[in-house]
């Protein structure tokens, strides 16, 4: 990490985002997981950050366990992370095609536009975009979010991570497991 943000830094990057390896629905590989000594080493130097770079924003996710996140208390869920996809940041793919996750598949459904054709200002502003990291609670019959009365709250605010979501129960239209209302064992986990 390090030696990134000494290195982008020197060309103007401000801004840092560093996310440990997940499991993935799609593309997934047990030796990518670290371990808990390598995760202690990223949650030292999380800690060391501001002090070694106080004119850069960066944030990096310190997370000790060797499994996945289940069920935080609510106060630790409103505390969570804001999803960066589409409200800061997005993927072109190498055709121009624009996904908001890394670790979506770049699947039809999961595409909110193309470079190449419409421009990234165009993708940026699209309704297809809003849609996706906005959508109805209608999308969510069948699980908890759709009854859930911090819904509009929850997903306009903070949004849900849909990549969790999907690799945990094959959709991105449920809560993830960290939600603490989510009463479904991932199928990571079971």
């Amino acid at each position: 990490m390090p030696d990134i943000i000494d290195e982008f830094s020197g060309i103007g990057v401000r801004d840092f985002q560093f996310v440990q390896y997940s499991r993935s629905k799609y593309r997934h590989n047990d030796d990518l997981f670290l371990s808990f000594e390598q995760k202690e080493f990223i949650s030292n130097f999380a800690e060391s950050i501001n002090q070694n770079y106080p004119l850069l924003n960066i944030s990096v996710e310190k997370n000790l366990t060797t499994g996945g996140k289940r069920n935080l208390s609510p106060e630790k869920w409103k505390d969570r992370a804001v999803c960066s996809g589409g409200r800061s940041n997005l993927i072109i793919q190498p055709n121009g095609d624009v996904t908001l996750c890394e670790q979506i598949p770049h699947r039809e459904e999961f595409i909110v536009g193309n470079v190449f054709d419409e421009g990234v200002m165009s993708v940026w502003n699209s309704k297809r975009l809003i849609d996706f990291i906005y959508p109805p609670r209608k999308k969510f019959k069948n699980s908890v979010c759709y009854e859930c009365l911090e819904f509009d709250a929850c997903h306009r605010i903070k949004g849900y991570c849909y990549r969790d979501s999907f690799s945990s129960y094959g959709t991105i239209y449920d809560a993830q497991p960290e939600c603490p209302f989510q009463t479904k064992m991932p199928v990571r986990e079971i």
